[in-house]
């Protein structure tokens, strides 16, 4: 019991729950694996009976972050086994004293007090900052409270009053006192423009570029030619390669399509930052006039994809993704298009999924012996697995939003193909892997022609 008066002494106030599972943790505290923490909405929301796990869970309706980080913090070296831990994270963990370099109280002040403390206008990409970096919090707060052992405390706000100082922890983050502060300009209108420039640029180009692919394609004059390497041509592909072409030559960055002229490794090996563009993905979907077919545009920067838009104009869904906002999806009716409306339907990914049932999706043209061989070790592994077949990079996005588990591709693919779906799949959260470096693939490579590649959640 020495233990836990210590615990009592370092917290404000133990979970109502705590002692009553005082002999449950005693008795499994070597098998416990899932460890559940916060307040009411934890405490009532998940039933450890539930959890195939061993779970305890030790939420309380009266509980503050320090009293679920000092729990933590005392209990994790008991618990030799424990694996997850579930907390609320909210707005009070930016404040660590040593993370001032990478998150800042600004988007705190716009969310929870309305105060825009930018000296610009706001965005809506502002509020979400502090959501958009998930891993980075984990490890932070894992440092902050479970290595180190650094003095805190934390108000009623949540904010760290020992460490943190300013003009608010003067005013004891008095929401009423903050309102009246005179160099604050208080943020009424909320701006939705979400991406910067250059993606909001792409946007435009891709749906400008479906519309002309539409028109074409319900003409059924697709004038089918074949290029070098046997794949269709139509002048579908003509049209949209120009059209993205001229949006996108404002920017003044290189332009990298499958349809726009050979462009050597001498000549492009220094970019560090190019677009690359696929105008129709998925050509033999488009003559087949099955709709699986995509516009791609990505933007990548030091090889590594930082933007991304994928349309499918038959579908009308539109995937948008960009590094520090995440990646969304919306459903668009091309007659009545505006982007700044239509974001505010923006869905973020991935989506909720309720067919728990390990799900593959793979080519529809290109299913090769290899990727059968994939999805019967997944079988193997999981028991029921369900194949879907789709076409063109529209089977990343079916991870991104998870439809699917995974997708393998073991058949060859080029930069233009999968560039923009990455994008789509890092800022949701998954990794689109080299299969022979076991890495995040990279782009602009001496060797245009990509790798066999894993798309999966990343680890």
């Amino acid at each position: 019991m020495i233990g836990y008066a210590i615990i009592e002494k370092l917290t404000l106030e133990l979970p109502s729950t705590f002692k009553t599972n005082h002999t449950f943790i005693e008795l499994n505290k070597e098998n416990i694996n899932t460890l559940v923490l916060g307040s009411s909405q934890m405490m009532n929301g998940i039933n450890a009976e539930l959890i195939n796990s061993l779970t305890l869970n030790l939420a309380s309706g009266s509980q503050h972050h320090d009293t679920d980080f000092n729990l933590l913090k005392t209990l994790h070296p008991k618990f030799k086994n424990l694996k997850t831990v579930v907390i609320e994270l909210s707005y009070s963990h930016l404040e660590l004293p040593h993370n001032g370099t990478r998150f800042w109280k600004n988007p705190l002040y716009l969310k929870f007090y309305n105060a825009n403390m930018f000296e610009r206008p706001t965005y809506f990409k502002d509020k979400l900052v502090f959501i958009a970096n998930t891993p980075l919090f984990i490890n932070d707060i894992y440092d902050y409270y479970i290595k180190n052992n650094l003095d805190y405390k934390l108000n009623k706000f949540g904010f760290d009053t020992i460490n943190f100082s300013g003009d608010f922890k003067e005013l004891n983050y008095n929401e009423d006192k903050i309102s009246l502060f005179p160099k604050i300009d208080i943020n009424t209108i909320e701006n939705l423009n979400v991406f910067n420039k250059n993606t909001k640029l792409a946007i435009k180009a891709a749906i400008d570029a479906g519309k002309k692919i539409l028109e074409i394609y319900h003409s059924g004059d697709f004038n089918v030619e074949l290029k070098g390497d046997n794949s269709p041509l139509t002048k579908a592909d003509i049209a949209a390669h120009h059209i993205i072409k001229d949006h996108l030559a404002s920017t003044k960055i290189p332009l990298l399509s499958e349809e726009g002229k050979a462009i050597a490794y001498e000549d492009r090996k220094d970019w560090k930052k190019l677009w690359i563009v696929d105008p129709i993905d998925g050509t033999k979907e488009f003559i087949k006039r099955n709709g699986e077919f995509t516009v791609n545009i990505a933007l990548v920067e030091n090889q590594v994809p930082m933007a991304g838009v994928i349309f499918a104009p038959v579908l009308g869904d539109l995937y948008i993704s960009e590094a520090g906002v995440g990646s969304f999806k919306i459903n668009i009716d091309l007659d009545v298009f505006d982007l700044e409306r239509d974001l505010l339907k923006a869905e973020k990914l991935p989506l909720e999924r309720k067919d728990k049932t390990f799900t593959v999706v793979a080519s529809r043209s290109h299913m090769s012996p290899e990727t059968e061989d994939y999805v019967q070790e997944m079988r193997s592994i999981h028991g029921e697995v369900n194949l879907i077949s789709k076409g063109s990079s529209l089977k990343l996005c079916m991870v991104a939003e998870g439809t699917a588990n995974c997708y393998p591709r073991f058949a060859p693919t080029m930069e233009w193909d999968t560039a923009a779906g990455q994008a789509i799949c890092m800022y949701a959260g998954f990794e689109v892997m080299d299969w022979n470096t076991k890495k995040s693939m990279l782009y602009n490579r001496e060797e245009l022609l990509n790798n066999w590649f894993l798309v999966k959640a990343s680890e």
